[in-house]
């Protein structure tokens, strides 16, 4: 006998035919072993059915789906293998669909929410935690996710563990045990390099949660627990909210540790066109000479929404920021562009900094980086 496989009735329409694809195919190899395994044509549908509802249902806990049976673990591999579900972490899955919408952040938070239901037990340290306190972290460290655990787990490529420490301090955000802000911050300054640590400096400030002194206070209490640590209050020193971005404040982060001038940050200009418009800088370098130098870091985010993805809303991005960039020349201010490849490739970097002709003190910063090693 034949029966038609039908959508759940809450999918979102335009992701029906895709799951009946999925299921179709599914369906397929569970009637070519279901003689075998003697499986009910009906239970099966009805463990594609729960399958679904269980998807939807971890979509809206902002968390990875985890199979509560045997039976959702084999239909999740099925519809992996149909290329329906992403698997992100060994045990954990999620609708394609809906994955391919989440930024990273939100992907690597959906991640500590399902690990969270795998291992109740494990706490989530470092930056880890700190992305579950709402503060911004580069994407690159969002790669290794850190945890405390009783058992070091083996074979766990995604993951950095260590053992529970007396001074570790835990407490409970957005449903996930974690270190708390303090300790987190602290930790995850004390290992990262200067460029990562006062990007995660910048952005706490930036969370609103924070104020310059509020971090300094924060680390200066860690401090008394480990005293020979000197580099989280060291990167405090140089940490500001106005940073609008990770990239923002890895660009300023090359200007201290190269020695170059420190520039102003997000700096009013206005429309020489339209006194009544204003516009917004990254970075401006005010010379010797008197000169003027803007900066501006151009991330992929500034023209490409995750949300809205349409080349008519990146092409009217680009124009609008092409113009914005035309009334600015017409000061004769010169405007440097920082992408990710200055930030990976320090001559390049360097390059465009000299031919600007931001002054560079290179005595400076052969002392910075000496300090610097030196501190544990």
């Amino acid at each position: 006998m034949t029966e038609g496989v039908s959508a759940p009735q809450d999918m979102p329409g335009a992701n029906k035919q895709q799951n009946t694809e999925a299921q179709c195919s599914a369906l397929h190899d569970a009637q070519a072993c279901g003689n075998a395994a003697h499986v009910p044509l009906r239970t099966y549908l009805q463990v594609q059915h729960d399958l679904e509802r269980g998807l939807i249902a971890a979509e809206r806990d902002c968390s990875c789906f985890v199979p509560a049976t045997r039976a959702d673990a084999m239909a999740a591999l099925r519809m992996l293998k149909s290329e329906y579900l992403v698997s992100p972490f060994k045990g954990l899955y999620a609708r394609r669909s809906s994955w391919v919408e989440l930024d990273t952040s939100q992907q690597t938070l959906h991640i500590m929410r399902g690990i969270n239901q795998l291992h109740p037990a494990w706490i989530f340290r470092s930056h880890s935690a700190l992305l579950a306190w709402n503060i911004d972290i580069p994407y690159i460290l969002q790669r290794l996710i850190l945890i405390i655990a009783k058992r070091i787990p083996s074979n766990r490529s995604a993951l950095s563990a260590r053992r529970l420490l007396a001074r570790d301090r835990v407490v409970t955000v957005s449903g996930m045990p974690v270190t708390d802000i303090g300790q987190s911050l602290w930790e995850s300054l004390s290992d990262l390099p200067f460029e990562f640590a006062l990007a995660i400096a910048d952005a706490a400030i930036r969370s609103g949660s924070l104020a310059t002194s509020t971090l300094t206070e924060l680390l200066e209490s860690e401090q008394e627990q480990q005293p020979l640590a000197q580099r989280p209050l060291f990167v405090a020193s140089y940490a500001c909210g106005a940073a609008e971005s990770i990239g923002e404040s890895r660009i300023r982060a090359h200007c201290i540790s190269e020695g170059y001038a420190i520039p102003e940050l997000q700096v009013t200009i206005t429309d020489p066109t339209d006194p009544q418009r204003t516009y917004r800088v990254d970075f401006l370098w005010r010379l010797p000479d008197g000169r003027l130098v803007i900066g501006e870091f151009d991330g992929e985010g500034k023209y490409f929404d995750p949300k809205i993805r349409t080349t008519r809303t990146a092409q009217e991005a680009m124009l609008r920021e092409r113009q914005r960039e035309s009334r600015l020349t017409i000061y004769g201010i010169p405007v440097l562009r920082f992408t990710n490849d200055e930030l990976l490739r320090p001559a390049r970097f360097h390059n465009l900094m000299d031919a600007a002709g931001i002054p560079r003190d290179s005595k400076a910063a052969k002392t910075w980086n000496a300090k610097w090693s030196a501190m544990v």
